[in-house]
């Protein structure tokens, strides 16, 4: 997301895999994952859920799996985004969230 008052980006995406992704699923973060403190909110973990299903099933489905929205202020998770599955031809479903708003971010 571009702040418009700036010319800076706000947002950035990181690709998780799938060992992220389970810890992500478990709630259980460890050195090094930047977390918000209300994060994995629902509808991420429900979105890991079909990352994990989708890799169990067909192997790591990169670049079109799921990626944490963070915040480049602070680099926490702020939400998510993953592909609905591999483009069908010309056209390609995404779903993304992002929790509440944090004071001091618009």
């Amino acid at each position: 997301m571009l702040d418009m008052d700036s010319g800076k980006a706000r947002l950035s995406l990181h690709a998780v895999d799938e060992l992220e992704a389970r810890r992500i699923r478990d709630r259980a973060p460890q050195s090094g994952d930047a977390w918000a403190a209300d994060y994995p909110f629902e509808g991420d973990l429900a979105a890991i859920v079909g990352f994990l299903r989708a890799t169990e099933q067909n192997g790591e489905p990169r670049p079109f799996g799921y990626y944490q929205i963070r915040l480049q202020s602070d680099g926490l998770a702020a939400g998510g985004a993953g592909f609905n599955g591999p483009p069908d031809g010309a056209v390609v479903r995404i779903g993304f969230g992002l929790g509440p708003p944090r004071p001091g971010h618009r």
